[in-house]
């Protein structure tokens, strides 16, 4: 449904995308001295376009992309769907995939080619692989499971380290249930071996396919840390264009850092303690109301077809199509449904979902202190949503069978 009505990239997915298929890299490598965290994104495409033999730009091309990117949400639909059909059963497991594609499935995400379809399978495998481990099975299986464990982190970790916040919600939640037996300790110890080989074997594979798409970054222009949190602080959390401009001006990584955290001083200073309580809570709304992702801000070129159907798919879905007002209500609609039901969720109490809910507040927390206030930063967070708003509606109708509601 999305390939036909695909088009040109547009912003920091566009310059990839663009810089990809130039031949002239002046602009991308510009683009990427400064934002170094999109270089895996660009090696992933030059990969597609080798594998496929792409020379240049064409619908066609837009097509493909487009499908590489639905597949990459596909993989997320599914290992999300294996994790709570392991853990809670079919019902669960057919639940998680029917609200996947409601509330992912059917949105403009789908060609939108950037990193947040890239890291999303990663994070999803992650939570799945974290299932498995948990179960009683062969040291062989065991062992193979913390090494393909380690291998999704490293992949979210390279594409969008924030993707792999919900790994910090499982090392709290093994700390804090730790037991002092030698054979559990032996066995916790062996997983992280394991776990850091994976890492360390995809970032490994990882450098030997950059490789070949090596570009002379001016590493002077490199983005600093300090420079999210400065954003993070001023305007609306996105970055003012006033600070933008003060970093982007600045000659090295040392004086960028510097000035960030001397703007981000000033900002938390002017605004005392309760002025940031209010900004925060007007930050966390501007990155949680929009239901619909901005999807009357247009992600791609967006030329109508001659073609009825394809036509009407482009009404359907095009910031300024006839029906897009309808699309809206849709997914707003859907969006608020799935909060309702994470809500819910709180009631429920067993390990997993004291994880999900430990890696939202970190997705959340996370998005408060640093560059935030756009909506689509949340999808992110959606391994976890998605999964808990399910646990929600089910403990409604069948509490009887989940001894773990309260």
């Amino acid at each position: 449904m999305f390939a036909p009505i695909s088009g040109l990239i547009l912003s920091d997915a566009g310059y990839v995308y663009t810089g990809t298929f130039a031949a002239d890299k002046t602009e991308i490598i510009s683009y990427l001295s400064t934002w170094q965290n999109n270089v895996p994104l660009y090696v992933y495409e030059n990969i597609i376009k080798d594998i496929f033999h792409l020379t240049s730009i064409s619908q066609l091309t837009n097509a493909l992309y487009t499908v590489i990117n639905i597949i990459n949400y596909d993989l997320g639909f599914l290992f999300l769907t294996f994790m709570m059909k392991r853990r809670y059963g079919p019902a669960a497991g057919m639940s998680t995939l029917f609200v996947c594609f409601l509330v992912l499935g059917l949105n403009n995400q789908m060609y939108q080619f950037y990193t947040t379809a890239l890291s999303w399978p990663a994070t999803c495998l992650g939570l799945y692989l974290y299932i498995r481990l948990k179960e009683h099975t062969s040291r062989k299986i065991y062992c193979l499971t913390a090494f393909l464990f380690g291998i999704s982190l490293c992949w979210g970790y390279l594409v969008r380290p924030s993707s792999i916040i919900y790994v910090i919600a499982i090392v709290i939640f093994e700390i804090i249930n730790i037991r002092r037996n030698k054979e559990i300790l032996m066995k916790k110890a062996a997983v992280c071996v394991f776990v850091l080989c994976g890492f360390l074997a995809f970032q490994t594979i990882f450098q030997f396919a950059g490789s070949f798409y090596t570009l002379p970054l001016d590493e002077s222009k490199h983005a600093v840390m300090a420079q999210y949190l400065a954003y993070g602080a001023s305007g609306d959390g996105a970055g003012s264009s006033e600070v933008r401009a003060a970093i982007a001006d600045t000659p090295d990584q040392e004086t960028r850092k510097e000035t960030a955290i001397s703007i981000w001083i000033s900002e938390l200073k002017s605004m005392g303690p309760v002025g940031y309580c209010r900004f925060l809570i007007k930050k966390h709304a501007l990155e949680t109301r929009d239901g619909t992702y901005g999807l009357t801000n247009p992600h791609i070129e967006e030329q109508y077809s001659s073609n009825p159907l394809i036509h009407l798919l482009q009404d359907i879905w095009y910031s300024n199509g006839r029906f897009v007002a309808i699309t809206s209500v849709f997914m707003q609609a859907v969006y608020l449904l799935l909060l309702l039901g994470v809500i819910v969720s709180i009631r429920i109490n067993d390990p997993l979902s004291f994880v999900l809910k430990l890696s939202l507040i970190g997705w959340h927390m996370f998005l408060l202190i640093f560059e935030g206030a756009r909506t689509g930063y949340t999808i992110q967070a959606f391994p976890v949503m998605i999964p808990l708003a399910v646990l929600g509606y089910l403990s409604l109708y069948k509490r009887a069978r989940l001894p773990f509601v309260h």
